[in-house]
């Protein structure tokens, strides 16, 4: 009985699983996310971005620093991506992690973006940008 029980249980908690984002959606949000940036279109980028993420910081020095950032690297060039990760954690709404090799005009990167479902649709809660 105690095996059946266990079994139920088992089955209850993996049928109440979110199902995973949907990756070709997820790739044109942070492909979108790249052209714009590049083309220094600010307001169409901060309008990617979650809510939450804009919380941490006013949207007047997120692009600040975005613009620091595509001024030092020049625009995009070409860019390939890599990888992505379906994040799955218990308690947390469902993520992707988008990964890219991104080649700019001064510079090549590794650009990782966190993609989440919200209202609105997919958006951007995390971007982290690494020189390679």
């Amino acid at each position: 009985m105690k095996i059946f029980l266990s079994l139920c249980l088992a089955l209850t908690i993996v049928s109440c699983e979110e199902p995973p984002l949907d990756e070709g959606k997820c790739i044109t949000l942070v492909e979108a996310h790249m052209q714009e940036a590049s083309a220094q279109n600010y307001d169409a980028v901060l309008k990617m971005y979650d809510p939450a993420f804009l919380e941490s910081e006013p949207a007047d020095v997120k692009v600040e620093k975005l613009k620091k950032l595509y001024n030092a690297l020049g625009p995009v060039e070409d860019f390939d991506f890599v990888d992505a990760i379906d994040i799955k954690e218990v308690g947390v709404p469902r993520q992707m992690k988008l990964v890219y090799g991104v080649r700019h005009a001064k510079a090549s990167t590794i650009e990782t973006f966190i993609v989440v479902e919200g209202e609105g649709g997919y958006k951007i809660a995390g971007y982290y940008v690494e020189v390679s």
